[in-house]
């Protein structure tokens, strides 16, 4: 297609480009490996990184917010298409694998390209968005964060995609501590409306389910001591409040870390 021929000629990703990107992929105009073919997966890749790289290590992190939500946007609709194609058991996808569930998905993140190993980079950004208290966005990365974990967890059992390292795990448990703390900031949020410090519902979960797959099967013992303390530390703080699923999710964590802690 015309539009797709002009996204390939883009040398960097854009905010038009990521938008019309994203619109192209959303109305099934383009495919996922469309889109990795014409580089516009990989210059997204490369915009998260840049992203994640400028707000490493700062609590009041500057951050291109539009640019931002439309790479994310395009990450997170790649994701769920993907995710999509993986539990259609009659689809295409799952017929050209010719094996098990771990070799589709195997096929699945080979499209995505270097968006496929992109946990860790989504892992730092939920900590930076956790400190600039921009809740939408951070929703949006944690969801990308589970659409990602989700579709790489057949795949990572033999090897072909790594899971996070313990650094990774660390900065997602430092995200939900921080945002336990919004309601200490009421009102210094960029925007009262669209950017307050209210938790959005499902939130801490999802950051909880990357968690819970980082530690799960082969993952090293530093990985699941990681965890453990973490998480024990935000029970202790009560860090998730009175919701009983996240409460409920923390412990069954915590309960999957102690078989290789002993």
């Amino acid at each position: 297609p015309q539009l797709l021929a002009a996204l390939r000629d883009e040398n960097a990703l854009t905010l038009h480009s990521a938008l019309l990107a994203h619109c192209l992929l959303q109305g099934r105009e383009v495919s996922v490996d469309d889109l990795e073919g014409a580089g516009v997966l990989s210059a997204v890749h490369a915009a998260l990184a840049e992203a994640a790289e400028g707000a490493a290590g700062q609590e009041a992190p500057q951050l291109d917010f539009a640019m931002l939500d439309a790479a994310l946007g395009v990450a997170e609709e790649a994701f769920a298409q993907q995710q999509e194609a993986a539990a259609e058991e009659g689809s295409k996808h799952r017929k050209q694998c010719g094996g098990g569930p771990s070799s589709c998905h195997h096929v699945l993140l080979v499209e995505l390209g270097e968006l496929a190993h992109a946990l860790e980079l989504l892992a730092h950004l939920c900590l930076a968005l956790a400190h600039a208290m921009h809740a939408p966005l951070l929703d949006r990365c944690a969801t990308c964060c589970q659409l990602l974990a989700s579709l790489a967890a057949p795949a990572s059992a033999s090897g072909a995609i790594p899971g996070l390292s313990s650094q990774g795990v660390s900065v997602l448990i430092e995200a939900l501590a921080v945002v336990a703390q919004w309601h200490h900031f009421a009102g210094s949020s960029p925007s009262d409306t669209a950017m307050g410090p209210s938790v959005p519902r499902g939130l801490q979960r999802r950051v909880l389910a990357v968690i819970g797959w980082a530690v799960a099967g082969e993952a090293s013992a530093e990985v699941r001591a990681v965890a453990s303390a973490g998480v024990e530390q935000l029970l202790q703080d009560r860090a998730f409040g009175d919701d009983p699923e996240a409460l409920a999710d923390a412990r069954q964590l915590m309960s999957m870390t102690m078989p290789s802690m002993t």
